[in-house]
This record gives C-alpha cells, structure tokens and sequence, in this order.
C-alpha cells in the first residue's frame, strides 16, 4: 500500500493481532496459565487484514487504473515476506545445529525445507503436529504454517481475480461472497471429520482471507454499496466499530481449542475484524482514534518480525527449560524479541520495500541466504542429524525413536478393532499373542526378531489405555464389555489352539488411579483420574468399590482365558517419574551426561521401596491368582536390582517415555519371556513322558 494510501489505523489492529497471539504463545509455552485462552484467533484476525490489504491494492490496480502487472506484485510479495523470513529462520538453523539431538535437528530441517517453499502447513499436518499441543512448543517453525497459507493465498488468488474481473465482471462480489459460503461449509465439514487438516490448509482458511477481500472491494466501489453505505455515519460508525472490537476481544479471552477453528465459531472474530475495517475511513470514530494511538501503531508496523521472531525464541527457551529453571526472566524474553523486532523490521524490512533499492540487489541477498540455509539443509540430512559426537545413552535414546511402528495392509498394528484382521508375523503352528494396552506395544519390535528363531508366529492385540481382555469390565461409557473391539479379539482368540501362549502387561497404576511423579526433586505416589473417577462420584466408598470391582473382573478373566490358553501374566513393570528421552535431553544439554555413572545419583532411578509401594495392591492381586496355566513373571529385579530402580545407565536406555519400555527394554523382557515359554514346554513335555 502506498503512503497515500497508508491507513494507520490497520497498523493498530495488526498490533492487537500480534500481541493476542504472543501472550497466548507465551502462556501456553512458559506460564501454563489461559487468560488469553483464544489468543490464537490473532492469525484469523491476520488473515482477514492481509485479505483486506492485498485486495485493495488489486481491485485499484485492475479495476480503477486497468494496469495490474502480475509480476510486479510477486516482487513486492518477495520484498516484503521473504528477506525478514530467511534471516529468522537463518539465525533458528544455527540455534538449532548448537542445541538440537539429531532427531529434533532433521525435524527442524524438513520444516525448513518446506517454509521455504511455503508449504509448512502441510509438512506440520503430514508430521501430526497438533498445534497448542506440548510437543509442538519445540518446534521453531510452527508458526510459519500462517505465512504458507498466505502465500498460497497470494500466489493463487490474483489470477483468481483477473479471470473474475474479465468474465464476471459484474457478478465480482457476488463470486467472493459463494467462494466464503462454500468456504465456511468446507471448514465446518471438515472440522467435523478432520479436523487436523482442517486447521492447516488454505481451503479451510479462504473465507477468512475473502472476507477482508470483500470489505477492500466494498471500499473500492462505494457508489456500488450506496445502500449500504448511506446508513453509515460517523456516530453509526461508532457503534458498529465499537461491537466489532467487543466481539474480537471476548473471542481472544473466552474462546478455547483451536482444533475448534476455523468453523462456524470462527465468523465471531472475523465478523467483528470486518466491522472494524469497514468503518476504517470515518475520522470521527472512537475505535479508530485508539487505533491509531502511536505506540499501537508502531508495534503494528513491526508485528510481522514480532511474529517472525517470537516463536522460535519461545520454542527455544522451552527446549532448554531456561525460564522454568529461573535462569532467564520473563521480562528478558520479552525484550529479547522485542528488540529483534525493532532491528528486523529497521534495518532488514524497510530497506527490502524500499524501492530504490533495486531487486536485483535484494534478489541477490536472497539467493545467498538461500544458498548458506541449503548448505546448511545438506549437512544435516548427508549426516543424518549428527554434527557431532553424543554420548551413548543419548545415541541409545534416539535409536528408540521409530521401533513401534509398525503396520499391516497400510495400518498400524496398534490400535486396531480387529475387524479386517490383527497383525500376524510368520506362519508357524505355535503362537503368542500379545494381548493388552500400549505397554505390549512396546515388547512388538524386539519379539518379531527373535520369535522366528523360534518358529512362534506373533500375533500382536494391543490397544491405547485398555487391557483388553475378553469380557473385561472397564467402566467408560465409550467402552463397555460389549464393544466391537472386545468381541474381535475374543473371536480371533477362541480360534486359535489351546498351546497358544498370551501375554498380558499393563499400565496397571493407570487402571487404579496411582502415578508416580516427581515434584520439587521428590519422587511422589500421586493419585490421578482413573477410567473410574471419569464417571463415578469422587466418594472414596464407590470409587473403592470400582477399584474392587475391576481387581476382581481382571482376576476372573485371566482364569476364564487360561481354560483354553497359557497366559504368561507379568508382574507391573516400574514407572519412570518423567519422559527419560526428554530427561536424558535434558541431561546432555547440562553436560551431566559427560560425568560416568552420572545416572546412579540421578533422583529419577528412584529407590526400589517406592515400586513395592506404588504397586502393592497389584502384586497383591497377582500373588493371589493361583491357576496351572497363568504363568508369572516378576520384574522387580530386571530392572530394579539391589535397592534402586534403573531407567538408563551410562550406555542403555530402558524405558522410552514416562510408560513404555525402550527397544533395549523390550529385548531383556522378551528375551526373559521365550526363556519361560521353553521352560513350560519343557515341564509339559517331562510331564507327558
């Protein structure tokens, strides 16, 4: 936009969109507190200036000076998004090449390889990043998802507006408000049935971008919307901006989950961004003498590095743990980004706009930029994110990353109901299924390499935070015993012979309410809502009796199933505090893991005493359980020997996460497993003989 035609105003409300979304950015990455609970709706607001801003300049140079010059319009694109973007994400790689474990490192790497071909939006949605979700907070690029949608907004929608403005010429409006009909129709659809992608891509976001088109068209042609204008007056105005910032503002504190957007939710603050917009021209206005408060203003002219900036920095920090760990304050944070900004939006912003500054020369700075971030992208995938050495555990722990994925027929073997079939591994006459919640999942990977040597056929059962016995009373309305899932897996198992062997493990603390935490760098038996507590009266009596109810349905169905199978029933395996590969991370970021035995201190390998306690009631409960065919195995001392319980060491990792055994976790206990099948099938067959 020209300086004629500079509306400060604008400015103003881009300065309310960038600090909703960086107060949101800041409370959900560093202070765990929502007062800004919908600040996310900033990039809405975003989307509906930047369709407002880019429209006008269009509709004026089509319509009004019939000169529209497509590749002028790119450079000034190119001038204005892509010199302050490549030093951002420049200064990120480096950041991330010093502190990044490799995995994290070529996951930064592939989004930057995406942001700068403006298709972050689909890389992050490919990759399963939730956004506002704890693990999309390291990630530094998130947020460059926005700029992809824009992009693709103004690479698209020009020629979109020259083929209008020559065949529909008259109908132009009418065509922008069926593209937002449809649009919103397509968001709400979909945020109904997919809502990942609902919240990434641009067909989702269309009407929000259109919608600001519309408002610039309204303003293009004012003889057009007489009818509409000439209800407007400077006290009418008032009014109607007035509503429109309540409304955005009640959305920015009151709305929550973004994966609820765009919907129909959504039409509040792009309503209320509209109204504002529209009554943008009136000087007598109240809303946009505020708007166009200097301060307000100039934190509007540099919210686009704010926006650049802030993220990254944030993710970093969190990555590092420096502010929960009080070693930088949050006021620093923020003055951190804020004069990045300022310098950003000086002397890296103004000079790229300025026209006499040749392209040329700003295309050649590009091109360099460009260039170091390629060298840069190369080295980390030729070495595969190893730039240099770790220390073993570390190397260990990102060795673990992918060994439970695996699928059959183009699905995950976990999780599945069972009614196209269940995961099966080799065709041998003897079987082990592996039968319960995720922490059978975990043994899946390391028991395939070993079963075939052995001539047993694996056939893998487990699902997400469910036992999954046959007829297993688990008290969730969603799931009762009756459920497709149990009925598969009851089938599948009534066909198999009786020398077929089931596994069974489980989170069991997770079924009875316990967890183990640590807090204040103690190591705590906590209680946690169980899948009883979800739907029974917090009455210690009832949830009592649940707990009794399922100790005793558990013990039933273990008998039931080992009348026509043997069931090898283990023993709770220990609870790690915290996510050890998060922890070791950590660990290697302090240096702590350069110091031998290091681990044998660390508070986390907690004493074995806190295991026995944590899960007295279930090896109670194992200990009574006294049938021929339930075989048990105790894992107090494979992983607890002596007095303390041992997650990693200087050279191993043994669990994954908070819950899961680790791929060498899963070696030790299948390796133990197999040696008690051949001791059972040795007894049976002295027995025989």
């Amino acid at each position: 936009m020209n300086k004629n035609n500079y509306k400060p105003e604008i400015d103003g409300l881009r300065a309310f969109a960038v600090i909703s979304v960086l107060i949101y950015h800041l409370e959900k990455i560093l202070l765990s507190t929502q007062m800004f609970s919908g600040g996310f709706l900033g990039v809405d607001i975003f989307f509906v200036i930047s369709g407002y801003i880019i429209s006008l300049i269009i509709f004026r140079e089509i319509f009004i000076h019939k000169k529209f010059n497509l590749i002028s319009f790119y450079e000034r694109r190119i001038r204005r998004l892509l010199p302050a973007l490549l030093i951002v994400i420049l200064s990120s790689f480096i950041t991330s090449i010093i502190i990044f474990i490799p995995t994290d490192l070529i996951d930064f790497a592939e989004s930057v390889f995406s942001s700068l071909f403006f298709v972050s939006n689909f890389y992050f949605y490919f990759s399963d990043t939730v956004y506002g979700a704890d693990l999309s907070f390291t990630k530094p690029l998130l947020h460059t998802w926005s700029l992809s949608v824009e992009e693709q907004f103004y690479i698209l929608f020009p020629l979109l507006f020259l083929f209008l403005a020559k065949n529909f010429k008259n109908f132009f409006y009418i065509s922008l408000l069926i593209l937002i009909i449809f649009s919103i129709l397509f968001a709400e659809y979909f945020n109904q049935n997919h809502r990942l992608i609902n919240f990434y891509i641009l067909p989702s976001r269309i009407w929000e971008l259109c919608a600001g088109s519309l408002i610039a068209y309204i303003h293009s042609f004012p003889k057009k919307f007489n009818f509409l204008l000439n209800y407007s007056n400077n006290i009418s105005t008032n009014y109607i901006s007035l509503f429109g910032i309540l409304i955005i503002t009640f959305s920015v504190f009151f709305f929550r989950n973004e994966l609820n957007h765009p919907s129909y939710k959504t039409l509040f603050p792009v309503f209320g961004t509209c109204l504002i917009i529209y009554c943008i021209n009136y000087k007598k206005n109240l809303i946009n003498t505020v708007l166009k408060f200097k301060p307000l203003v100039y934190i509007g002219l540099i919210s686009y590095s704010l926006y650049l900036w802030h993220y990254p920095i944030l993710s970093f920090v969190n990555y590092l743990d420096l502010y929960k760990e009080e070693k930088i304050s949050l006021i620093f944070i923020i003055t951190l980004i804020v004069l990045l900004s300022i310098f950003t939006f000086h002397f890296i912003e103004k000079p790229a706009r300025n026209k006499k500054n040749k392209f040329y020369l700003i295309s050649i700075y590009l091109i360099i930029l460009i260039l170091i971030i390629s060298t840069l992208l190369l080295k980390v995938f030729n070495n595969n994110g190893k730039l240099k050495k770790f220390s073993p555990v570390l190397e260990n722990s990102i060795n673990n990353l992918n060994y439970r994925n695996f699928s059959q027929n183009n699905k995950s073997c976990h999780d599945r109901i069972g009614i196209d079939g269940f995961c099966e591994f080799y065709d041998y006459d003897k079987h082990i299924v592996l039968l319960g919640d995720s922490m059978t999942d975990s043994l899946l990977g390391s028991l395939i390499e070993i079963a075939e040597e052995k001539k047993y056929s694996i056939i893998h059962m487990s699902y997400s935070g469910d036992l999954y016995l046959p007829n297993y009373l688990k008290i969730n309305k969603k799931n009762n015993p009756n459920s497709i899932k149990h009925k598969m897996r009851k089938l599948k198992l009534e066909d198999l012979p009786k020398s077929t062997y089931v596994v069974v493990l489980g989170n069991y603390l997770n079924y009875i309410g316990k967890d183990i935490t640590i807090n204040n760098n103690q190591i705590i038996i906590s209680k946690k809502n169980s899948y009883f507590r979800e739907i029974l009266k917090k009455n210690s009596t009832e949830y009592e009796e649940a707990i009794f109810n399922w100790k005793d349905s558990f013990k039933k169905n273990l008998i039931k199933l080992s009348k026509h199978k043997k069931v090898i029933l283990f023993y709770p395996l220990p609870k790690p505090p915290l996510d050890i590969s998060r922890h070791i991370k950590k660990n290697h970021l302090k240096g702590n893991l350069i110091t031998n035995n290091f681990y044998q201190t660390d508070i986390i390998n907690y004493d074995k005493q806190i295991y026995l306690d944590s899960n007295k009631e279930i090896i109670e409960l194992f200990d009574n359980i006294q049938e021929d065919n339930i075989y048990k195995i105790k894992t107090q001392d494979i992983f607890c020997p002596k007095n303390q319980c041992i997650f990693y060491n200087n050279e191993e990792i043994y669990f994954f996460d908070s819950v899961h055994l680790s791929y060498r976790g899963s070696q030790i206990i299948n390796k133990i497993l197999l040696n008690r099948i051949d001791q059972i099938n040795k007894l049976n067959l002295n027995f025989k003989n």
